[in-house]
């Protein structure tokens, strides 16, 4: 596990590390993790953003499918976006098995 305040803090930690998950904030500092998500998804690492705006609002322009949970959030809003990630990869897997028997 590893923190990152800064965006530059960020994209040191995304080179130097190996990850399965994580979870930004939208907005950090004047900037968004917008690039970082998109560095993400290129390297198949899930993720879900975090953000004290609505959806809709937080992901104008984004890619569908991306979760976001409202801050302040409690344990069990998390536990239901990581279920949601955990859903749609499992999902994913089962389409490139069947895809691979045809």
């Amino acid at each position: 596990m590893a923190l990152a305040s800064t965006l530059s803090e960020a994209e040191l930690l995304l080179k130097q590390h190996e990850f399965q998950f994580a979870m930004l904030d939208i907005n950090v500092g004047r900037g968004t993790t917008f690039d970082l998500a998109t560095k993400l998804t290129g390297a198949g690492v899930s993720f879900i953003f975090a953000s004290g705006y609505g959806d809709e609002l937080a992901l104008e322009g984004r890619k569908e499918g991306e979760v976001v949970i409202q801050k302040p959030y409690e344990r069990d809003h998390l536990q239901r976006a990581i279920d949601q990630i955990q859903k749609s990869l499992n999902g994913a897997d089962a389409d490139r098995v069947t895809k691979s028997k045809h």
